[in-house]
């Protein structure tokens, strides 16, 4: 009697549209006296609405329910104008291209959200700041995803901006905040010292305790310093040094070369060619691993800068010569032995000194870090010698330039 009882009970139940899987949760619910939920519509609708943010030291607060994208920012009960509020605004930006969801406006007026709830609410808030996804996405568009896993615990994005290739990360604030070197302030990027760290730490605390889902979201990114530092380290000292670096041992027993034929000859060019695919792939599959392998964007990013400064001191060696081994006499320019450890010690500067981590947005890392990079930034060596190798056969029976 019992089971009959229950069924006639599922039976009443799905005629009001509701499923149930097992007998017992009919008996369950029929002794439930209290329902506790929120009014955002979670439970109710699954749908996820952004209620709070914290950011550059402020505690905003959303209006609005649903995925309509109408709302208000507040802060101390004041409403604010995110157009106004930079960091606010560039928080809600990177949310937004960190995200795969997209808004849908329905016929009857209603708004509905294609794809991950939390990620709706995340599209929403920057709809109601005036940002429009689908716009975002034309002005930044994507290059690459990596994503969310259960060890990594985030998402990563790689977007192209006027400012270069920027990553934008969205996951478990303790992993986004142990990525992270410096906090978006009202006055911008600010060292992250101990206390800060902190701050934001309790900030998530908070909304935990008042049973919000709470994210973090970051953007690193190559700074532009970084890219004024890799043409300078690379075009300054070590490109003077090789225009006094001394002639080859074979140089007055060559054919006299073509008055017609400019610098950029075609073993110049197939070298520069290889080098720089060979950097490319190499600098994607550094990035790629580090983020799946527990190390932070930040970290990732560095190491990837690291490689690129490392790749050219190596084929500064390399171009010395276009057709003869770089381990023919590679140390007999003394200028350029001089450039590069004067730009290794820049470089080590720049990785570990706190005060410029954030003009070229750097993280210290470890030795095992180094020892990573510098393997990869080797591997150079024998492509480059193998491309030298097919351009000495090709010279030999006549087809070189």
């Amino acid at each position: 009697m019992v089971t009959v009882s229950l069924a006639i009970g599922v039976q009443r139940m799905v005629k009001r549209n509701a499923l149930v899987r097992r007998l017992l949760a009919v008996e369950t619910l029929g002794s439930t006296s209290v329902i506790c939920s929120d009014k955002t519509g979670t439970l109710t609708k699954d749908e996820m609405t952004a209620r709070c943010i914290y950011v550059a030291g402020r505690t905003v607060d959303i209006s609005g329910v649903g995925y309509a994208p109408e709302g208000e920012f507040l802060h101390n009960g004041m409403v604010i104008e995110p157009a106004q509020f930079t960091p606010l605004l560039t928080l809600l930006q990177a949310a937004d291209l960190a995200s795969d969801a997209r808004m849908e406006s329905e016929a009857d007026g209603c708004w509905q959200v294609k794809g991950d709830p939390t990620e709706g609410a995340l599209v929403v808030a920057a709809a109601k700041a005036g940002l429009n996804k689908t716009d975002l996405d034309a002005q930044f568009p994507r290059l690459n995803e990596i994503p969310f896993t259960s060890e990594s615990k985030r998402m990563t994005t790689l977007d192209q901006t006027p400012a270069g290739v920027v990553a934008y990360a969205k996951g478990a604030p303790e992993v986004i905040l142990d990525s992270c070197t410096v906090p978006l302030t009202d006055h911008g990027i600010m060292p992250l010292d101990a206390v800060s760290r902190e701050r934001i730490a309790d900030a998530g605390h908070d909304m935990a305790r008042q049973a919000l889902r709470v994210l973090g979201i970051a953007y690193p990114a190559i700074d532009r310093g970084a890219d004024l530092y890799i043409n300078l380290s690379t075009d300054g000292l070590p490109a003077l040094a090789l225009s006094v670096d001394p002639p080859e041992a074979d140089l007055m027993q060559r054919q006299p070369r073509n008055p017609r034929s400019g610098i950029f000859s075609r073993p110049i060019i197939s070298l520069m060619l290889v080098g720089g695919v060979w950097l490319a792939l190499a600098n994607l599959g550094l990035f790629v691993w580090a983020i799946n392998t527990d190390h932070s964007v930040a970290e990732a990013m560095t190491m990837t800068f690291v490689v690129v400064v490392l790749f050219e001191f190596v084929k500064a060696y390399n171009f010395r010569s276009d057709r003869h081994s770089v381990f023919r006499r590679p140390w007999a320019n003394k200028w350029l032995n001089l450039a590069i450890i004067w730009e290794l010690l820049l470089l080590v500067l720049i990785v570990y000194l706190l005060v410029l981590h954030v003009p070229f947005s750097t993280y210290s890392l470890p030795l095992s870090d180094w020892a990573i990079v510098l393997a990869l930034a080797l591997t150079v060596i024998p492509v480059l010698e193998i491309a030298k190798w097919v351009l000495r056969r090709q010279n030999r029976f006549g087809n070189g330039a």
